[in-house]
């Protein structure tokens, strides 16, 4: 059988990448739009297929600190 055995990681850490996730989703559209502004000559600020991906990254990043952050009060108050 397989032991049940957990290796906690610190809660920093996960709220770190959490966070480093919609940092990534918020820095990738500005330097895409940079990037596209200067390649088309004009200023572009909406393109459907990078938002559709940055705004998937940044309320990704963000629901799961909410989420992380809610687990760690519940099991605060348990113990």
């Amino acid at each position: 059988m397989v032991e049940d055995k957990a290796v906690k990681m610190p809660n920093t850490f996960v709220r770190g990448l959490y966070t480093a996730m919609a940092v990534a989703g918020i820095v990738l559209y500005i330097v895409w739009m940079i990037a596209a502004s200067i390649v088309n000559g004009k200023v572009m600020i909406f393109d459907l297929g990078l938002y559709s991906v940055c705004i998937i990254l940044i309320l990704m990043g963000l629901t799961g600190r909410f989420l992380y952050s809610e687990k760690i009060k519940k099991e605060k108050s348990s113990t």
